[in-house]
């Protein structure tokens, strides 16, 4: 579910290289201003040496001497002096979503030929964020992708990353069945800046649905809708919330209470954002299943299986729920062939365990 700064960063990454080309300098990318969905204000690009790097900031000292401090949920993007090519090349594919093709670009770098830490440092880290986003996608393990953020926030705990490393430790955490256990990577994955605290929240709750806890996952999405923050990314948070309280209303048998809350989304969501769209037909899906209605229901998993399968958690959700709606309505050829696709195609994730 994306979205996290650092990914934001990576989206931006290939507009970077391709836009201004390979650099004698480091280069650190301020995020631009965003209000009513526009762009008000390009953000600076900094260019210089990299002298310190830490959980809240990057120092980078300009051409002048300057010393320049970037609080790091103001980084779009951090690209540094004489990085190897299958960095340069993994970061583009990463902002594609192809996170197979990175890793493989990442693995094939020689940490031995790195003399630079903080590059070497970025090229643990992406090899372990593409190993946690496979492996929540189903398709890798989340034990293995947990090892390697785990050995990454203990060899580099001042790293810009380290908040949305710990992060996705609970996230791996959750796919792998455990969600109790994520919410103490979740706390220490609370960042100093109000975004954190609303996307913490989201994770929080959703763990606490995995648990069945959903008076308490409710409350939870209940804190980031109340939330006072302002811009285009709080708003953005308060509508996964809205998917995520109707999802948990549904899964405690109040389906009822959420179909026009998340018709609304569906309505007023950018066409664009996709991922919004994939979560609010599950969401939609789910209250249609819990008030007996399967026909409607696999209507809208459909919408999540055909148009949004981009995202693997929520197409393996979508395809798990198809299986189990055919299954009530005694069409064994039809479910036989949902649960074929989500084995084959996320064999290890909790929605082909469970079903």
């Amino acid at each position: 579910m994306m979205k996290r700064y650092a990914i934001c960063g990576l989206i931006s990454a290939l507009v970077l290289l391709c836009g201004e080309g390979a650099g004698a300098d480091d280069v650190v990318k301020v995020k631009a201003e965003v209000a009513d969905k526009k762009i008000t204000k390009e953000g600076k690009t900094h260019r210089g040496k990299i002298v310190e790097s830490s959980p809240t900031e990057i120092v980078i000292r300009l051409k002048n001497g300057i010393s320049q401090s970037v609080p790091v949920n103001e980084i779009a993007f951090v690209r540094y002096d004489a990085e190897p090519e299958g960095l340069i090349s993994a970061r583009g594919l990463i902002s594609s979503g192809k996170y197979s093709e990175a890793q493989k670009k990442l693995l094939g770098i020689d940490l031995n030929s790195i003399d630079r830490p903080l590059v070497k440092e970025e090229v643990e880290y992406l090899t372990g964020f593409c190993a946690a986003k496979l492996a929540i996608g189903g398709v890798g393990t989340p034990s293995g992708a947990g090892q390697l953020m785990h050995s990454f926030v203990k060899a580099y705990p001042q790293s810009h990353h380290a908040f949305e490393a710990n992060e996705l430790i609970g996230d791996l955490l959750v796919a792998a069945g455990k969600p109790a256990d994520a919410l103490g990577f979740y706390r220490k994955a609370e960042a100093p800046w109000p975004e954190s605290k609303q996307r913490l929240g989201l994770a929080r709750a959703r763990s606490m649905a995995a648990q069945k806890n959903f008076e308490q996952a409710i409350a939870e999405y209940q804190k980031v809708l109340d939330s006072g923050e302002q811009g285009s990314e709080a708003e953005r948070y308060r509508l996964e919330a809205i998917l995520g309280k109707a999802a948990a209303l549904a899964a405690d048998g109040r389906g009822d209470a959420g179909v026009n809350a998340v018709n609304d989304v569906i309505k007023s969501a950018e066409r664009g954002d996709t991922e919004i769209h994939a979560r609010a037909y599950n969401a939609l899906g789910d209250c249609y299943r819990t008030m007996n209605q399967p026909k409607e229901a696999i209507l809208q998993y459909l919408h999540t299986d055909t148009l949004y399968f981009q995202y693997p958690d929520l197409h393996a959700e979508s395809l798990a729920r198809i299986t189990q709606l055919w299954e009530k309505m005694e069409k064994p050829e039809r479910a036989a062939r949902a649960r074929k696709t989500l084995s084959s195609r996320y064999p290890n994730s909790r929605w082909t365990k469970n079903h």
